[in-house]
């Protein structure tokens, strides 16, 4: 098994104390699954700093195998994207909408955590051929104080390069 976890996200998520006023997502690729879930190829938490989640592409590469993954990738954004049509907003902290009420934990001092996630590539097609497993970090979990709510940012090359953003609780 090969390991690919990031410490720079690790220091990341550890450090970042989110101060957030809005989350966005980027227009590329927008789309809305249902009332809670949203897919994009990026996803900003605007705040001092911002936070950008999108995905990587990487590529594991032994002399027996190559394997593409597709980790999330954060980074903190000291200036925000000016409010243009690049951009969709989906929550704001003063927002008045369904929606943003149901997601007002999220300016209310929220915790971090990475997700990890596991693929595999095997040598052949016969079920009994070996495989090589990658475990690497596959998203992002927002919570709650009391930890009942959440949002799940996970990243995706299926069917384009994008993160799913889903509000759970």
């Amino acid at each position: 098994m090969y390991i690919d976890q990031d410490p720079t996200l690790e220091q990341i998520v550890d450090k970042l104390t989110p101060l957030w006023s809005e989350v966005r997502a980027r227009r590329a690729g927008f789309s809305r699954t249902d009332e809670n879930t949203f897919m994009s190829t990026s996803i900003i938490f605007i705040g001092t700093p911002s936070l950008m989640c999108s995905v990587q592409w990487k590529i594991y590469k032994t002399n027996d195998i190559e394997m593409d993954y597709f980790p999330i990738a954060l980074s903190i954004e000291n200036e925000a994207p000016s409010e243009d049509d690049d951009w969709i907003t989906l929550f704001r902290a003063a927002g008045q909408s369904g929606l943003d009420n149901k997601a007002r934990w999220l300016f209310d001092k929220p915790s971090l955590q990475l997700l990890e996630g596991e693929d595999f590539i095997a040598e052949g097609a016969a079920s009994d051929t070996p495989r090589h497993y990658i475990r690497f970090f596959k998203g992002l979990k927002v919570t709650d104080a009391q930890r009942q709510k959440s949002l799940n940012i996970t990243s995706s090359n299926q069917p384009y390069f994008e993160v799913c953003a889903r509000l759970c609780g």
